[in-house]
This record gives structure tokens, C-alpha cells and sequence, in this order.
């Protein structure tokens, strides 16, 4: 668990291994598509298959990290990431993770990618509420969507690009790129006390809970 002044994330324990954080990935996705979680099946990478399928649809999961060898998801797990500049660092995760994607062959066609990114990158993009709002979120990004359209789905690898990302009221955001939309999945109680999905929060009795 790491805290940075009035707001904490939690992570269930390695969950920058696949085995974890991929089925997270499909859960989130599940929600935002309106697909049932047990029709998600996993891919064989042995035949070139993407990570999951659901529906005849293909879907390659990422967690967004440089590729140094202190990298963002090591920084995490030991606690010692911190930034001047928190944006700039989620962007770079995302685009070096993309392009490491790029690179990767598939057997299939029409996959779709989607990018976990950890880094809460919009904590001041709220509204006076404390929340934000999808219409304040496009305005402060139409670049960031320009910038996944040309450089990745219209090179013909991906159909469409999904970042998800945190904020710091129990939700995870879906940034659809082509569709140019992004949308809250709201973590409720009953899911976050199990302790099986990781959030951001302002809520301190759930940093007590978890505080161990």
C-alpha cells in the first residue's frame, strides 16, 4: 500500500504478475463492455493467441512500465516511486508499453489492446465535487487520443486501444480511443474489501483495513 498525502493505493500482493493482474484487466473490461466475467477465456500464447478472448473478439492485456531495469511496476512494489511530474511518466509507461506491443506477433487479426496504467495521472482534474468528469477529462487530453489514433490504431496492428487508469475515489476510468470516450467503473464496498483489487482512496477507513 503506498500513500501520498491524503490519498492511497492499494495493489493485492504480486500483482504485477500476470496471473493477477490480467484477471483484473478482464474484470474491468467486463464491466465497461457489459460482458459477463465468465465468458472471458484465456488465449494460448504457444499459437500466437492473444491473452483472452470473448464473443470471437481478441484482447492483448498490458501493464503500462518503462522498460528500464528500475522500472515503474519495481519502483511500486518496493514503494520508492515518486515524480515531479506524474503525467509525463504515465504517458511514457503507456507509449513504451504500446510499442513493445507493436512489436509482438499475433496468429490472429482485429485484437484489440488494453493498458493498465497504476499512476493516478488526474488528481487535478476535478470537479468541485472531488470527482471528474469525462467531458473535463477529453478536453485536458484530446492530444493524448490524437496521439494513440495515428501513431497506433491506424497503423493497422490494433483495432482499438482501451487505457485504464485510476482516480482516487475507488474507480477506474476506460479511455477508449476510438471511440473517444472515457468511462467510470466504480469499485463498490462489497468488491473492495476482499482485497482481491487494487484502487485509489481518500477514504481512510479502507486504508486502515488494509493497513498491515
Amino acid at each position: 500500500m503506498r500513500s501520498m498525502d491524503s490519498i492511497f493505493s492499494y495493489f493485492p500482493n504480486k500483482f504485477a504478475d500476470k496471473a493477477v493482474s490480467e484477471p483484473f484487466i478482464a474484470f474491468i473490461m467486463s464491466k465497461y463492455l457489459g460482458i459477463d466475467l465468465e465468458k472471458w477465456k484465456q488465449g494460448d500464447p504457444n499459437q500466437f493467441i492473444p491473452d483472452y478472448i470473448v464473443n470471437n473478439q481478441y484482447y492483448e492485456f498490458t501493464l503500462a512500465s518503462d522498460r528500464g531495469k528500475n522500472n515503474l511496476i519495481r519502483k511500486l512494489q518496493k514503494v520508492t516511486y515518486n515524480s515531479t511530474n506524474v503525467v509525463i511518466d504515465a504517458w511514457k509507461c503507456i507509449q513504451e508499453s504500446l510499442d513493445s506491443k507493436m512489436k509482438k506477433n499475433y496468429s490472429v487479426n482485429d485484437i484489440s489492446l488494453c493498458v493498465l496504467c497504476l499512476l493516478d495521472f488526474n488528481e487535478d482534474k476535478n470537479t468541485d465535487n472531488g470527482s471528474m468528469s469525462a467531458d473535463l477529462f477529453n478536453l485536458c487530453h484530446q492530444g493524448i487520443y490524437d496521439s494513440l489514433q495515428y501513431d497506433y490504431v491506424d497503423q493497422g496492428k490494433f483495432k482499438n486501444i482501451y487505457v485504464i487508469f485510476p482516480f482516487s475515489n475507488e474507480t477506474w476510468w476506460v479511455m477508449d480511443v476510438v471511440d473517444r470516450n472515457v468511462s467510470p467503473i466504480q469499485l463498490d464496498e462489497s468488491e473492495i474489501i476482499t482485497g482481491n483489487y487494487p484502487f485509489f482512496s481518500k477514504n481512510m477507513d479502507y486504508y486502515t483495513l488494509f493497513d498491515n
